[in-house]
Protein backbone atom coordinates (compact mmCIF):
# COMPACT_ATOMS: atom_id res chain seq x y z
CA UNK A 1 0.00 0.00 0.00
CA UNK A 2 1.26 3.34 -0.62
CA UNK A 3 2.63 5.74 1.99
CA UNK A 4 0.09 8.48 2.49
CA UNK A 5 2.10 11.77 2.37
CA UNK A 6 1.76 14.50 5.10
CA UNK A 7 0.95 18.12 3.51
CA UNK A 8 0.93 20.78 6.11
CA UNK A 9 -0.30 24.29 5.08
CA UNK A 10 1.87 27.04 6.32
CA UNK A 11 1.09 31.16 6.03
CA UNK A 12 2.75 32.53 3.16
CA UNK A 13 4.90 34.97 3.62
CA UNK A 14 5.41 38.49 1.60
CA UNK A 15 7.96 39.54 -0.25
CA UNK A 16 9.55 42.34 2.16
CA UNK A 17 12.65 43.44 -0.04
CA UNK A 18 9.97 43.94 -2.85
CA UNK A 19 7.47 45.86 -0.92
CA UNK A 20 9.91 48.62 1.24
CA UNK A 21 12.25 49.60 -1.14
CA UNK A 22 11.31 51.79 -3.81
CA UNK A 23 12.87 55.09 -4.24
CA UNK A 24 11.80 57.89 -5.23
CA UNK A 25 14.81 60.09 -6.27
CA UNK A 26 13.65 62.66 -4.19
CA UNK A 27 15.04 60.98 -0.71
CA UNK A 28 11.19 59.37 -0.15
CA UNK A 29 11.05 55.40 0.00
CA UNK A 30 7.49 53.81 -0.78
CA UNK A 31 6.35 50.19 -0.09
CA UNK A 32 3.75 48.73 -2.23
CA UNK A 33 1.03 48.58 0.28
CA UNK A 34 1.37 52.44 0.37
CA UNK A 35 1.79 52.75 -3.16
CA UNK A 36 -1.60 50.17 -4.04
CA UNK A 37 -3.02 49.18 -0.74
CA UNK A 38 -3.43 46.78 1.68
CA UNK A 39 -4.72 44.30 -0.22
CA UNK A 40 -1.71 44.61 -3.25
CA UNK A 41 -1.27 40.60 -4.52
CA UNK A 42 -0.54 41.23 -7.93
CA UNK A 43 3.05 41.15 -9.86
CA UNK A 44 5.81 43.46 -9.74
CA UNK A 45 9.31 43.40 -11.21
CA UNK A 46 11.30 46.94 -10.42
CA UNK A 47 13.57 49.09 -12.24
CA UNK A 48 16.41 51.28 -11.29
CA UNK A 49 17.05 54.24 -13.48
CA UNK A 50 18.77 58.10 -13.53
CA UNK A 51 16.92 61.04 -14.57
CA UNK A 52 19.03 64.22 -14.72
CA UNK A 53 16.34 67.13 -15.42
CA UNK A 54 13.85 67.90 -12.73
CA UNK A 55 10.97 68.82 -15.24
CA UNK A 56 10.99 64.76 -16.47
CA UNK A 57 11.95 63.91 -12.39
CA UNK A 58 8.41 65.44 -11.15
CA UNK A 59 6.77 63.67 -13.53
CA UNK A 60 7.43 60.28 -11.82
CA UNK A 61 5.74 61.78 -8.21
CA UNK A 62 3.13 63.88 -10.44
CA UNK A 63 2.34 61.18 -12.89
CA UNK A 64 3.83 57.83 -12.83
CA UNK A 65 1.89 56.74 -9.36
CA UNK A 66 -1.05 58.19 -10.50
CA UNK A 67 -0.61 56.25 -13.79
CA UNK A 68 0.62 52.82 -12.01
CA UNK A 69 -2.48 53.13 -9.54
CA UNK A 70 -4.98 53.16 -12.11
CA UNK A 71 -3.65 50.24 -13.83
CA UNK A 72 -3.67 48.40 -11.04
CA UNK A 73 -7.29 49.64 -10.67
CA UNK A 74 -7.78 48.17 -14.27
CA UNK A 75 -6.46 45.08 -13.79
CA UNK A 76 -8.85 44.10 -10.43
CA UNK A 77 -11.87 45.25 -12.46
CA UNK A 78 -10.65 43.18 -15.30
CA UNK A 79 -10.98 40.00 -12.95
CA UNK A 80 -14.78 41.08 -12.01
CA UNK A 81 -17.14 39.34 -13.91
CA UNK A 82 -19.45 42.14 -13.05
CA UNK A 83 -17.63 44.81 -15.14
CA UNK A 84 -18.26 45.91 -18.58
CA UNK A 85 -15.69 44.56 -20.32
CA UNK A 86 -16.43 46.29 -23.76
CA UNK A 87 -16.07 49.94 -21.74
CA UNK A 88 -12.63 48.96 -20.35
CA UNK A 89 -11.34 47.84 -23.74
CA UNK A 90 -12.09 51.26 -24.94
CA UNK A 91 -10.65 52.93 -21.74
CA UNK A 92 -7.21 51.01 -22.71
CA UNK A 93 -7.50 51.76 -26.31
CA UNK A 94 -7.67 55.43 -25.49
CA UNK A 95 -5.15 55.51 -23.63
CA UNK A 96 -2.79 53.13 -25.86
CA UNK A 97 -3.86 55.71 -28.83
CA UNK A 98 -2.64 59.02 -26.51
CA UNK A 99 0.84 56.92 -25.45
CA UNK A 100 1.19 56.29 -29.25
CA UNK A 101 1.04 59.57 -30.85
CA UNK A 102 3.16 61.23 -27.74
CA UNK A 103 5.88 58.91 -28.31
CA UNK A 104 6.15 59.45 -31.90
CA UNK A 105 6.66 63.40 -31.16
CA UNK A 106 9.23 63.11 -28.37
CA UNK A 107 11.15 60.62 -31.09
CA UNK A 108 10.76 62.70 -33.97
CA UNK A 109 12.39 65.61 -31.72
CA UNK A 110 14.99 63.33 -30.66
CA UNK A 111 15.85 62.38 -33.94
CA UNK A 112 15.76 65.99 -34.78
CA UNK A 113 18.45 67.33 -32.70
CA UNK A 114 20.15 64.05 -32.36
CA UNK A 115 20.95 65.15 -36.49
CA UNK A 116 21.75 68.29 -36.10
CA UNK A 117 24.63 67.81 -32.59
CA UNK A 118 26.09 65.08 -34.90
CA UNK A 119 26.28 68.01 -38.15
CA UNK A 120 28.51 70.17 -35.97
CA UNK A 121 30.36 66.85 -34.15
CA UNK A 122 28.67 67.17 -30.76
CA UNK A 123 26.91 64.05 -30.74
CA UNK A 124 29.38 62.48 -28.18
CA UNK A 125 29.68 65.23 -25.06
CA UNK A 126 27.54 64.69 -22.62
CA UNK A 127 24.97 67.24 -20.54
CA UNK A 128 25.24 67.22 -16.33
CA UNK A 129 22.37 69.03 -14.32
CA UNK A 130 22.89 69.60 -10.54
CA UNK A 131 20.43 67.30 -9.44
CA UNK A 132 20.35 63.90 -11.10
CA UNK A 133 18.14 61.71 -8.91
CA UNK A 134 18.23 58.05 -8.71
CA UNK A 135 14.95 56.06 -8.60
CA UNK A 136 13.93 52.33 -8.05
CA UNK A 137 10.22 51.72 -9.00
CA UNK A 138 7.94 48.99 -9.32
CA UNK A 139 6.19 48.25 -12.96
CA UNK A 140 2.61 46.30 -12.15
CA UNK A 141 1.29 47.02 -15.61
CA UNK A 142 2.28 46.85 -19.36
CA UNK A 143 1.13 51.04 -19.39
CA UNK A 144 3.31 51.32 -16.32
CA UNK A 145 6.81 49.96 -18.17
CA UNK A 146 5.61 52.35 -21.54
CA UNK A 147 5.40 55.49 -19.58
CA UNK A 148 8.43 54.81 -17.76
CA UNK A 149 10.41 54.33 -21.17
CA UNK A 150 8.59 57.44 -22.58
CA UNK A 151 9.87 59.53 -19.85
CA UNK A 152 13.23 58.17 -19.95
CA UNK A 153 13.20 59.20 -23.45
CA UNK A 154 11.92 62.73 -22.77
CA UNK A 155 14.64 63.18 -20.31
CA UNK A 156 17.23 62.76 -23.49
CA UNK A 157 15.14 64.83 -25.46
CA UNK A 158 15.67 67.74 -22.44
CA UNK A 159 19.36 66.85 -21.93
CA UNK A 160 19.88 67.18 -26.13
CA UNK A 161 17.91 70.01 -26.53
CA UNK A 162 19.76 71.79 -23.73
CA UNK A 163 23.16 70.96 -25.38
CA UNK A 164 22.15 72.24 -28.70
CA UNK A 165 20.95 75.40 -26.91
CA UNK A 166 24.24 75.80 -25.05
CA UNK A 167 26.46 75.39 -28.02
CA UNK A 168 24.11 78.25 -30.09
CA UNK A 169 22.47 75.59 -32.62
CA UNK A 170 19.21 76.84 -31.84
CA UNK A 171 17.94 79.97 -30.35
CA UNK A 172 16.04 80.64 -27.27
CA UNK A 173 12.72 80.92 -29.13
CA UNK A 174 13.42 77.45 -30.60
CA UNK A 175 14.28 76.30 -26.56
CA UNK A 176 10.94 77.09 -25.09
CA UNK A 177 8.77 75.91 -28.12
CA UNK A 178 10.54 72.41 -28.04
CA UNK A 179 10.01 72.70 -23.88
CA UNK A 180 6.32 73.43 -24.48
CA UNK A 181 5.50 71.48 -26.75
CA UNK A 182 6.62 68.79 -25.14
CA UNK A 183 5.40 68.86 -21.99
CA UNK A 184 1.91 69.78 -23.03
CA UNK A 185 2.26 66.15 -25.11
CA UNK A 186 3.20 64.36 -21.64
CA UNK A 187 0.39 66.31 -19.82
CA UNK A 188 -2.09 64.85 -22.16
CA UNK A 189 -1.59 61.25 -21.05
CA UNK A 190 -2.03 62.41 -17.16
CA UNK A 191 -5.22 64.56 -18.52
CA UNK A 192 -7.03 60.83 -19.84
CA UNK A 193 -5.57 59.04 -16.99
CA UNK A 194 -7.45 60.68 -14.61
CA UNK A 195 -10.65 60.79 -16.91
CA UNK A 196 -10.60 56.78 -16.79
CA UNK A 197 -9.49 56.87 -12.96
CA UNK A 198 -12.92 58.36 -11.99
CA UNK A 199 -14.82 56.18 -14.51
CA UNK A 200 -13.26 53.25 -13.34
CA UNK A 201 -13.17 54.48 -9.81
CA UNK A 202 -17.76 54.66 -10.68
CA UNK A 203 -16.90 51.32 -11.96
CA UNK A 204 -15.32 49.91 -9.14
CA UNK A 205 -18.54 51.13 -6.98
CA UNK A 206 -21.13 49.34 -8.84
CA UNK A 207 -18.88 46.12 -8.93
CA UNK A 208 -18.40 45.76 -5.14
CA UNK A 209 -22.62 46.65 -4.99
CA UNK A 210 -22.60 43.37 -7.43
CA UNK A 211 -20.24 41.18 -5.93
CA UNK A 212 -21.09 38.68 -3.36
CA UNK A 213 -18.97 37.15 -0.48
CA UNK A 214 -15.39 38.13 0.28
CA UNK A 215 -14.76 39.33 -3.11
CA UNK A 216 -17.35 41.83 -2.77
CA UNK A 217 -16.10 43.08 0.38
CA UNK A 218 -13.16 43.06 -0.94
CA UNK A 219 -13.86 45.61 -3.79
CA UNK A 220 -15.71 47.43 -1.37
CA UNK A 221 -12.76 48.27 1.03
CA UNK A 222 -10.81 48.89 -2.18
CA UNK A 223 -13.47 51.38 -3.40
CA UNK A 224 -13.69 53.04 -0.35
CA UNK A 225 -9.64 53.45 0.05
CA UNK A 226 -9.61 54.80 -4.12
CA UNK A 227 -11.97 57.18 -2.50
CA UNK A 228 -10.39 58.71 0.05
CA UNK A 229 -7.48 58.84 -2.44
CA UNK A 230 -9.15 60.58 -4.56
CA UNK A 231 -10.12 63.10 -1.76
CA UNK A 232 -6.44 63.67 -0.88
CA UNK A 233 -5.84 64.20 -4.21
CA UNK A 234 -8.37 66.75 -4.95
CA UNK A 235 -7.30 68.76 -1.89
CA UNK A 236 -3.55 69.80 -3.79
CA UNK A 237 -4.28 68.94 -7.22
CA UNK A 238 -6.01 71.64 -9.31
CA UNK A 239 -6.35 69.40 -12.30
CA UNK A 240 -7.83 66.45 -10.32
CA UNK A 241 -10.08 69.20 -8.20
CA UNK A 242 -12.01 70.19 -11.24
CA UNK A 243 -12.37 66.65 -12.58
CA UNK A 244 -14.20 64.98 -9.71
CA UNK A 245 -15.82 68.50 -7.60
CA UNK A 246 -19.01 67.11 -8.26
CA UNK A 247 -18.51 63.17 -7.81
CA UNK A 248 -21.17 62.28 -5.57
CA UNK A 249 -19.63 59.21 -2.77
CA UNK A 250 -16.36 61.55 -2.11
CA UNK A 251 -15.47 62.03 1.22
CA UNK A 252 -15.24 66.16 1.67
CA UNK A 253 -12.06 65.56 3.67
CA UNK A 254 -9.50 62.47 3.36
CA UNK A 255 -8.82 60.38 6.40
CA UNK A 256 -6.37 57.45 7.14
CA UNK A 257 -8.04 55.60 4.62
CA UNK A 258 -5.95 57.73 1.81
CA UNK A 259 -3.28 55.83 -0.21
CA UNK A 260 0.35 58.42 0.74
CA UNK A 261 2.27 59.53 -1.94
CA UNK A 262 -0.29 60.99 -4.23
CA UNK A 263 -1.01 64.17 -3.39
CA UNK A 264 0.90 66.35 -5.01
CA UNK A 265 2.72 69.78 -4.18
CA UNK A 266 1.43 72.82 -5.61
CA UNK A 267 5.29 73.77 -6.51
CA UNK A 268 5.96 70.71 -8.05
CA UNK A 269 2.77 71.09 -10.38
CA UNK A 270 4.23 74.55 -10.98
CA UNK A 271 7.41 73.48 -12.11
CA UNK A 272 6.33 70.36 -14.48
CA UNK A 273 4.43 73.46 -16.15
Amino acid sequence: MARKQEVKLVPAQRNEDSLNELKFGDGSVMSLKDLFGKKFDGSVITREFELINKPVQNFIRRDFIFLSRCFYLGTVLGENKNVDAGRMASLDTELFNIFTSVQELVRKRLNEITRLLQLHGADKEEVHTARPMLYRVPIIHPRAYEFLNLLREVDSLHSLREHAWLLGLINPQQRADNFRETMKAVRRIGFVTRMNRIAMWKMLQRAAEETGGQEGEDLRQLATEQAQTLAAERKVDPEIAGSVSSEAGLPSEPSSDALPGEARRPEAVAAAE
